[in-house]
Formats: C-alpha cells, sequence, structure tokens
C-alpha cells in the first residue's frame, strides 16, 4: 500500500464520529470500503461530506438513500444506520463496477434549507452553486408547442387534434418531432449542490447562485454533487419532540405498532399513501425491520422499463442455463437462497424452464395474499418485476411485440399482452429482493 493510500485512511479516521467495533465482522467490511475508496479516489468526497455535516451540526439531519449501506459513512456519522448490523452491503453505495461518485442525500427541515445551503455558499465561495434542472419537451408539451408556434392562440384542450384547427398538419408533427426532447425550461434542482476545487465560471452562474449545469452534465463532468433537501417529516417530527436524537427511538414500539396495524396513518411520511396502508394492514408491522419490508414492497424497482423488456430478449435467444444476474444496487432478503430454493420445489403449472424476475412488489397487488400461507400465489396483474413466469410466455411477449407499434409504458403494455394471450404471472408470498433488481433463469 503506498504511503499516500494510508495518509488518505488516516484522515478518513481521524474524523470518525463513531468508534469501530473490534470484531472480525466489521474489520473486514472496513478494508473493503477503504479499498474501494482508495481505488475510486473517492477519500476527498468523503471529507467534503464531513465537512458539510460539521457546518451544520447545530441542525438535525437524516441522510437518506444509499448512503445507509456504508460502515464509513456510518462511522463518519454521516448515517445513523449501522449496515452490518442489518446486514446491508455496500454495493448499493459503491462497488468496483461504477467509478461515479456515491450519492448522498442529506434532509434538513424544510424550512432550513436555504439557510443549509447559503451557509455552504457562505464557507465556499464562488466554488458551490445550486444545479438547474432541465424541463424538456415531451409529446404533449410538443404538441401545444408545436400549434401554437403556428398561430393557435389560447388554452387547448388536452387531447386537441391539429386537423381541428386551421393549421397544416404536417408541419405542426415535423415542429413537434423537432421539439420532443429539447430543453423547454431551466429551473432549480430540489436541492443539489455542485462543489468544485476551483472557481466557478461566471458566465455559467445566475444571480442568485445557480449553476447552468443539470445533475447529468456535473456527474459527466466528474464534479463533487450533494443533495441538501427539505424534508417536513423531520420538521414534524422536531416539532413534537425537539430533543430525542433519531438514533435514540426504539427499533419497537407498541403504539406505533398498533397506528400502522390499523391503516390509520393519513399524514404519516412516506406512509400515507393507499398501497402503504392496504399493506400496512395485511403484514401487521411491529418492528423497524417490518417496516423497511413494507417500502421494499411498494417501492417500484429502480430498473427501467426499457432494460426489463430487454432482458426478455437476452434469454430468449441465448440459452442461458441456471444463472442468476444481480443488478449492482440489489440488497437481497436475508434468506434468499432458502426462499429460492422453496420456490423451485413449489408444483406450479409452468414448463420445465422458469424465467423468475424478483423485486419489490406492484404497489397493484392484492395484499390480502400477502397473509397466505402458500409459498407462492397466482395473480393476473402483469407488471414487469416480482413475478414468476415461464420462457414461453416470454416468446409470446416478443412475438406481439414485433408486431405493434409501442406507444404505452412498458408495465402497461406488457398487461395489455398477456390478457390477450392469457399469460399466467406468480408471486412469492414476500419480495427476495428488498432493493433493486434480481433476475433468474432455471432449468
Amino acid at each position: 500500500m503506498a504511503d499516500t493510500d494510508l495518509e488518505n485512511i488516516e484522515k478518513l479516521i481521524q474524523r470518525f464520529k463513531r468508534p469501530i467495533p473490534q470484531t472480525e465482522e466489521y474489520t473486514v467490511r472496513l478494508v473493503e470500503e477503504f479499498e474501494l475508496i482508495l481505488n475510486q479516489r473517492f477519500t476527498d468526497y468523503f471529507l467534503q461530506i464531513c465537512d458539510i455535516i460539521d457546518l451544520t451540526q447545530d441542525l438535525t439531519h437524516m441522510t437518506r438513500g444509499s448512503a445507509g449501506s456504508s460502515l464509513v459513512c456510518y462511522l463518519l456519522g454521516i448515517t445513523d444506520v449501522d449496515p452490518v448490523k442489518w446486514q446491508i452491503p455496500v454495493a448499493r453505495f459503491m462497488n468496483p463496477m461504477r467509478d461515479d461518485l456515491p450519492d448522498v442525500d442529506i434532509d434538513f427541515e424544510h424550512h432550513r434549507q436555504l439557510e443549509v445551503m447559503n451557509r455552504i455558499f457562505k464557507k465556499w465561495p464562488g466554488k458551490t452553486a445550486r444545479l438547474s434542472n432541465y424541463v424538456m419537451y415531451r409529446q404533449k408539451s410538443a404538441r401545444k408547442e408545436a400549434a401554437k408556434r403556428l398561430g393557435i392562440k389560447g388554452n387547448l384542450p388536452r387531447n386537441f387534434k391539429y386537423e381541428d384547427y386551421d393549421i397544416d398538419p404536417k408541419e405542426a408533427k415535423r415542429i413537434e418531432n423537432r421539439l420532443i426532447g429539447k430543453k423547454r425550461a431551466i429551473s432549480k434542482h430540489c436541492g443539489g449542490i455542485v462543489m468544485f476545487t476551483r472557481q466557478l465560471p461566471k458566465s455559467l452562474i445566475s444571480q442568485d447562485n445557480q449553476i447552468l449545469l443539470d445533475k447529468h452534465e456535473v456527474e459527466d463532468l466528474e464534479h463533487l454533487k450533494v443533495d441538501i433537501l427539505a424534508n417536513r417529516g423531520l420538521s414534524q417530527l422536531l416539532e413534537i419532540d425537539p430533543h430525542t436524537a433519531l438514533a435514540d427511538y426504539p427499533e419497537e414500539d407498541q403504539k406505533t405498532s398498533e397506528l400502522l396495524c390499523r391503516g390509520d396513518i393519513l399524514g404519516v411520511t412516506q406512509g400515507e399513501s393507499p398501497a402503504m396502508r392496504r399493506l400496512f394492514r395485511a403484514i401487521q408491522p411491529t418492528s423497524v425491520h417490518d417496516c423497511v419490508f413494507a417500502t421494499a414492497m411498494v417501492r417500484p424497482v429502480a430498473m427501467s422499463g426499457r432494460q426489463k423488456a430487454a432482458m426478455f430478449q437476452d434469454w430468449s435467444q441465448e440459452a442461458i442455463q441456471d444463472s442468476i444476474v444481480f443488478e449492482d444496487d440489489a440488497i437481497l432478503d436475508k434468506n434468499f437462497v432458502d426462499e429460492i430454493n422453496q420456490i423451485m420445489n413449489e408444483n406450479i403449472n409452468l414448463n420445465n424452464k422458469k424465467l423468475i424476475f424478483l423485486g419489490g412488489a406492484d404497489n397493484k397487488i392484492n395484499f390480502s395474499q400477502l397473509v397466505t400461507k402458500k409459498i407462492i400465489f397466482e395473480n393476473p396483474i402483469a407488471t414487469t418485476e416480482g413475478y414468476i413466469t415461464d420462457v414461453n410466455a416470454c416468446e409470446e411477449r416478443i412475438k406481439s411485440l414485433r408486431n405493434i407499434i409501442i406507444s404505452l409504458p412498458i408495465d402497461h403494455l406488457l398487461k395489455k399482452i398477456d390478457l390477450e394471450n392469457k399469460i399466467k404471472q406468480y408471486w412469492s408470498l414476500k419480495p427476495l429482493v428488498e432493493q433493486g433488481s434480481v433476475i433468474g433463469k432455471f432449468e
């Protein structure tokens, strides 16, 4: 190990706010993360996040997202989640297959967001700015803009047709196609801050310290980005109890459990959607772990629809057997292997070749089925994650896709195709993947 590597490790350890647990499990994990940080040159990134935390140490913060997968983040005081205790793999946050910077999102009380940003701008003047967000033309906005450019005035109805107005439909369609994907407007990012090591070019900075770059451009330029987010739920909590530290709340509480089990949770941040209410009533949560499970069930899989559709084609054309593909941010249920074996031994009406998609459940699932004692159950909801089906079904889908114009989101399109072809889907009793996607094909 080079001297500079040792110096960088020492810099990080000096900023630790928690003692390093002296067990082999923690030591192995810490070595793994240090190797990733050194190999991908992330030391300065972590130190900069620590500077922000120190700058706002008088304010309560809550770090969300994949940073909770990092033991280094936990020891630095960036997060309050011990990933070793919760068995969260670090690959959700950083891994050798990715060379982009890890993503750290820090929540503050909603009314303190601008204050935190101004502290950062004052601490690093000329080197920090708020990110922009590009609003792009999509089909509907492009249609309206095309009509207005050809002379149509006033408000246009939602599903208007060019033929209903005194304009050339072909010219309007040409303008519409040219506009789709182009910038429509520039707004402020909800909380993104870019941090440079040198002075920012003044030509890119607006009067209120907003840089004319969006998050994708900043990532391409490999500059540090951190999200300073406004969280009304955190504001509510601190209004009710300004004294208890977030990490000191118990993992189990009977009154809270009873509230969730009743589904009486209107106003509860990230818990008040109809899907969450029904799910809480079905699984009857009693602990933090149960709440994490519920969030994983309702949260959509991070994989895009286009990627999911491509998987059908890949497995149909290639003779891949008994294989599993893990998305780089996948987090597995701790009993993943045993539950996979149980499913494979279940007698269901599939062909010998089984194609299994595992992930967060679609939020339209019939949650009453979650209380069944079956390992898997048939459910007619067509979605692109969380279910089990066979290769023939996927081949039928591919045939249908070749013969139609794709004009719907992938999950709606597959639902339509499955209804026409009477394709069945089966669901596991619980999501075997709590985060990300895992796709497997078995004989």
